[in-house]
């Protein structure tokens, strides 16, 4: 019998990222997903209780279950054939309907839900960043991402996962209400964040205010991180296309795995 390292078992030899087959992952962490998701919308649906009776609770899970399962597909699929390759990966997360999402309490109290896909699979990619293969960053377009880190209520579940000099917020990049015409000229920058030749009808399938301050955060971002391989993973439709030719990846949580609250 041959016994393998971590590494050799798929922890770090390039292009055998065998633990991140997102059908095997899904197999072993389905049913601990499925509970996550109970657990965790369960303050939700104790506040609305009028109309989250039991069997509306289990038909809004079952409805949940499947968006999980292609979270879990879409990430992981993109993170195996970039880690694959060798270069640092820095992992760029959005929050609202992408990670999780948000809702106000009877005291009109902000709280945030994370999906327990995205949960499984930080524990899952650990090894990588324990490696140095791998940093996982917050890309938002919340106000005050950490102080939310430090909020139980918030983020915190997630501060362990996040590396603390990636942790961006879009607040301080303005648009100037020309959204359109704002994208266009993002595009049109040589070798810019976005891939070349991109046609008026590309433009008009993302060209609202929240796309606009990422790419222009992501400007400085790629500025700041030339030899890394960046990954933005967002429900926004801007991410299907950057320029890879910057090393620049998108992973876009579409309508099949976005995470909405209610």
């Amino acid at each position: 019998m041959i016994f393998m390292d971590r590494k050799h078992a798929g922890f770090g030899d390039l292009g055998q990222e065998d633990g991140l087959n997102w059908e095997a992952f899904w197999n072993e962490h389905e049913a601990a997903i499925k509970d996550g998701l109970a657990a965790e919308m369960k303050p939700y649906f104790d506040m609305l209780a009028k109309h989250y009776p039991e069997e509306a609770r289990q038909e809004n899970l079952a409805e949940k279950l499947p968006k999980e399962k292609e979270f879990v597909k879409a990430l992981l699929s993109k993170l195996k054939e970039l880690l694959a390759q060798g270069k640092k990966v820095l992992m760029l997360v959005d929050v609202d309907e992408t990670i999780g999402g948000g809702y106000y309490d009877e005291k009109q109290e902000w709280h945030t839900l994370i999906r327990p896909a995205f949960l499984a699979v930080m524990k899952r990619i650990q090894s990588y960043r324990d490696a140095g293969r791998l940093d996982v960053g917050l890309l938002t377009t919340r106000g005050i991402p950490r102080e939310q880190l430090d909020d139980p209520n918030n983020l915190q579940k997630i501060k362990s996962y996040i590396h603390p000099d990636h942790i961006y917020s879009t607040r301080k990049y303005q648009t100037l209400g020309s959204t359109h015409e704002e994208i266009e000229e993002i595009g049109q920058k040589e070798n810019g964040v976005l891939r070349a030749g991109l046609t008026e009808a590309d433009y008009n399938k993302f060209s609202i205010g929240g796309s606009v301050v990422k790419l222009k955060a992501l400007e400085d971002i790629t500025a700041q991180n030339p030899t890394e391989t960046i990954l933005v993973v967002d429900d926004f439709k801007f991410v299907n296309y950057l320029n890879q030719d910057r090393n620049l990846h998108g992973v876009h949580i579409d309508e099949q795995a976005q995470f909405w609250v209610r």
